[in-house]
């Protein structure tokens, strides 16, 4: 990836009013280098500047204070938002201040709100906090629920917070859908006597292809044909 292209990404877009909205605080957002796959961060704080604290505060950062940066977020209705603006401050802990960006752009896509439906997947954990759990198989699993930017499913490793999947559908189409996910939530559960874990999953990367028949596949669980 050597430069940012929406253009070629997307059908429709329609420019928006500067600064940060809609963002709010807590919200999960991806930021990306130009020469970089995305990192996973989280709102902190919100005013003339935007700060934000990284998934995994011990990542090598691909950029450095006054590189240019783009931020995306995407919600359960599937609107994109994009912001392209530059790093005013690398501070401890993960956290990153991102100068106010003089426009910002969204991106509606068909409405596909978040389904329950029991999907088979299997993921390999490609970057996690313990070291021992890199390239790690999880053969297939059901999800609990499921929707454009992310998913729920239970399964027995302990992971954290940050942790990044590789995660492939096996959609009720037939076709198999990939994307890359990391945790915003892991919780300890017990079903049936087995102590598993609650996983929750927003999507950081998934290709256009792969968005299409995923976004079809959740139309038409929620408005099967009879």
């Amino acid at each position: 990836m050597s430069s940012f292209d929406l253009t070629s990404s997307f059908n429709k877009k329609d420019p928006i009013e500067a600064r940060f909205h809609p963002l709010t605080a807590g919200q999960v957002i991806s930021i990306t280098h130009s020469l970089s796959d995305p990192l996973a961060a989280t709102v902190a704080k919100i005013g003339p500047e935007l700060l934000v604290q990284l998934a995994r505060s011990d990542q090598k950062l691909p950029f450095k204070e006054g590189d240019q940066i783009l931020i995306k977020r995407w919600d359960e209705n599937r609107t994109v938002y994009y912001w392209q603006t530059n790093v005013a401050k690398i501070s401890g802990q993960g956290y990153l201040t991102f100068s106010s960006p003089g426009t910002g752009m969204t991106v509606q896509q068909r409405k596909a709100h978040r389904v329950s439906a029991a999907i088979p997947l299997s993921f390999t954990i490609i970057d996690a906090a313990d070291a021992q759990l890199n390239g790690e198989k999880v053969p297939e699993i059901m999800s609990q629920n499921i929707s454009v930017g992310g998913l729920f499913f239970e399964q027995g490793l302990l992971l954290t917070v940050g942790d990044k999947l590789e995660i492939q559908f096996n959609m009720p189409s037939s076709e198999v859908v990939h994307a890359v996910g990391w945790v915003v939530r892991c919780e300890p559960i017990s079903v049936d006597e087995r102590s598993l874990h609650s996983v929750a999953i927003e999507f950081l990367q998934i290709d256009e292809m792969d968005q299409f028949r995923l976004l079809e596949s959740l139309v038409e669980l929620q408005n099967p044909s009879h």
